[in-house]
């Protein structure tokens, strides 16, 4: 129970920052309420659509969740050590830094 607890406020804290940081930006009170909408729709449902995928995967895999669950692990550890030795010397874009921008120095009174 504790795990879950520690989850959930690991996920809502994401949340909100994410949500403080949309706030910063300055956006007007329509999309202000799209974006409540769909965080609080997509909180709430994730939770279900997992537990549903995952009490089918866990019918269909049985005893070898553990062995797939391994190599998908370390399946992404090697993807990720990849990419970082191809190349991370990736710069954003100008649009993208402007995007960033924005959402850090707020237009207008607060």
């Amino acid at each position: 129970m504790l795990a879950l607890v520690l989850v959930a406020l690991s996920l809502g804290m994401s949340n909100f920052a994410a949500s403080i940081a949309i706030g910063v930006a300055g956006i007007d009170t329509r999309l202000r309420l799209r974006v409540v909408l769909s965080f609080g729709l997509f909180e709430a449902g994730m939770p279900i659509i997992g537990l549903l995928i995952g009490r089918q995967a866990a019918g269909a895999l049985g005893s070898h969740a553990d062995l797939i669950a391994g190599c998908l692990i370390i399946g992404t550890g090697f993807f990720s050590l990849l990419g970082s030795l191809r190349g991370g010397s990736e710069r954003p874009s100008k649009s993208a830094s402007h995007q960033l921008r924005r959402l850090l120095i707020p237009r207008g009174p607060l």
